[in-house]
């Protein structure tokens, strides 16, 4: 599976309150939830990849 096909996209106005709900599909460890925006000029037309997000998190779990 791509990383690409994990991301949901998600539009969100400045100064928006966001409420995260995750939905466990199997069993996964992890130390950390990090969440990016993507970077300035990112066609929202085109599949996310990791090249359209900034480069630091704006929020880590």
């Amino acid at each position: 599976m791509r990383c690409e096909d994990c991301w949901e996209k998600n539009e969100i106005k400045a100064s928006s309150v966001v409420d995260f709900t995750w939905h466990y599909t199997i069993i996964y460890a992890t130390r950390r939830w990090n969440y990016f925006i993507t970077k300035e000029g990112c066609n929202p037309n085109e599949p996310l990849s990791r090249a359209q997000f900034e480069k630091e998190p704006f929020f880590m779990v």
